[in-house]
């Protein structure tokens, strides 16, 4: 039996909105997960895997 249920909220936000809260998010930690970035920022967790694959292949971060 769950005990306990999280209902995911999730904001709307343009992914030019996403890049800046995730670059900011990533800045204050050395390691993320996209799940954890989805989930902290109540982002779309879709969303954030495609701006951190954007990210990524224009060199503006590392992969987590």
């Amino acid at each position: 039996m769950v005990s306990e249920i999280k209902i995911a909220n999730v904001r709307n936000v343009s992914e030019t909105t996403a890049k800046r809260e995730i670059l900011e998010y990533l800045d204050e930690r050395e390691r993320a997960y996209p799940s954890d970035i989805a989930d902290d920022l109540e982002l779309d967790y879709d969303l954030v895997r495609r701006v951190l694959r954007a990210l990524k292949k224009s060199g503006e971060t590392m992969p987590v």
